[in-house]
C-alpha cells in the first residue's frame, strides 16, 4: 500500500486510488462505468462459497480473479469470483475452478464483455488418488 501513497502539488499526502487487476488475472466487468465499479466492489467484498452451488446452473455475467492466499496452509492461490445475473457472487480458491474460468473467459469473454450471460455449472470430479477436482463447465 505504501507504493500507492503520492504527494500532490500542495504537499498534501493522498492515496492513489487506482484499482487494477494484476497482469495475468481476469476481470470481465467494465470498470469504467459506475455499474461495473459497483459490481467489482460487491464481488470483492461479499461472496458465497461456490461449494454451496454445486451442480446448479449459474447464469454467469462476470468473472474476476485475483491473487490469494489459502487461509489454512498459507499457500498462494487464485481467488475466483463468479458473478451471477441475479447479483450473487460465488467464490472459490480451487485450482480446477481457476483453470476452468480461464477457459470460459477465453471462449465466452466477448459475450461477458457485452453484458450477455453464459450458463455454467460447477461439478466435482473424483480423482484416482481420492481427491476431488472442481471444474466449471458450460450448462
Amino acid at each position: 500500500m505504501a507504493e500507492n501513497i503520492v504527494k500532490s502539488e500542495n504537499n498534501a499526502i493522498v492515496e492513489d486510488n487506482a484499482f487494477n487487476i494484476p497482469q495475468g488475472y481476469v476481470c470481465t466487468l467494465d470498470m469504467t462505468t459506475t455499474e461495473g465499479k459497483k459490481q467489482v466492489a460487491q464481488a470483492l467484498n461479499g461472496s458465497t462459497p461456490l461449494k454451496d452451488k454445486m451442480n446448479e446452473v449459474i447464469n454467469l455475467i462476470g468473472v474476476i480473479t485475483t491473487p490469494g492466499t489459502r487461509a489454512v496452509s498459507g499457500n498462494d492461490c487464485t481467488n475466483n469470483y463468479l458473478i451471477a445475473d441475479d447479483g450473487t457472487v460465488y467464490f472459490s480458491q480451487s485450482d480446477g475452478v481457476t483453470r476452468s474460468v480461464k477457459v470460459i473467459v477465453a471462449l465466452w469473454g466477448a459475450e461477458l464483455a457485452n453484458g450477455n450471460s453464459v450458463p455454467v455449472k460447477c461439478i466435482t470430479q473424483k480423482l484416482n488418488n481420492g481427491n476431488t477436482l472442481k471444474t466449471i463447465v458450460p450448462a
